[in-house]
């Protein structure tokens, strides 16, 4: 029978012994980072196939290194790692697995600094949640910006906002399957942008006397005003020739 194992304080154990204490920073105050690694069953080969390892275990480094944790594993012992939990467990169906840096000193107090890192990795069955064909709600939930918590890293505190969203959705009735659209406002004006047809006409339309043959319009119109002056000032035809027409606008 399958027997999960993690690796947990420097050693791999089986996952049932890897525990942490209630006063554990990352614990109280989301102060982690990770990665989820899908592990797809080969029947055929009858072996896990680990969904690009060494980029997730790049990216967790880069995370870790945007929160100030001291990731002590290099890359390769990483990848070495989650191979060997991935052996030992002898699942025969699709995975997940978990590496995680987080603060593992137990002292409450908000902060980054003088606390202890630690290392861990996990592994557990995990068959696809999403069906085939996924169906997507956009959230009333706003993306977290870069200057607030930074999304470029993988930060587990972070994720409070997209199960913000992901509980939206379900609460308002999309339980099919169906997941959630995150932005920040700029993006979404862009998406909004990108959707709507470019116009075949020109959409601004002027009336009364900015009409474009309003008899007015070079009376309130700066560029035309400055048009006719040149041609009704006789300085303008000096030997220097007509003046260069400098800081007009235009309509």
């Amino acid at each position: 029978m399958p027997t999960p194992y993690a690796y947990f304080q420097g050693a791999i154990v089986p996952l049932s012994e890897a525990k942490i204490g209630v006063m554990t920073h990352a614990f109280n105050y989301g102060t982690a980072v990770f990665e989820g690694i899908r592990g797809n069953w080969n029947e055929a080969q009858q072996t896990t196939q680990l969904f690009r390892l060494r980029e997730h275990m790049e990216r967790i480094a880069q995370s870790a290194r945007i929160l100030r944790l001291d990731l002590r594993e290099s890359t390769d012992r990483l990848c070495d790692l989650a191979v060997e939990i991935t052996e030992r467990s002898g699942f025969s169906e699709d995975v997940y697995l978990r590496p995680m840096v987080y603060l593992s000193s137990e002292q409450l107090g908000v902060r980054l600094h003088n606390l202890d890192t630690d290392t861990l990795m996990f592994l557990t069955p995990f068959p696809a949640y999403l069906p085939e064909t996924a169906r997507c709600h956009t959230s009333t939930w706003r993306r977290v910006d870069d200057t607030g918590i930074p999304p470029r890293a993988k930060v587990t505190g972070i994720y409070v906002n997209s199960a913000l969203a992901k509980t939206e959705a379900n609460l308002n009735g999309w339980t099919d399957g169906t997941t959630h659209l995150l932005f920040e406002p700029v993006e979404f004006l862009e998406k909004l942008a990108a959707l709507t047809p470019r116009p075949e006409i020109n959409l601004v339309l002027y009336h009364g006397v900015l009409a474009p043959h309003a008899q007015w319009r070079a009376e309130v119109v700066a560029y035309r005003r400055a048009e006719r002056d040149r041609t009704t000032d006789p300085r303008a035809t000096e030997a220097g020739g007509p003046r260069p027409r400098t800081g007009r606008g235009r309509c």
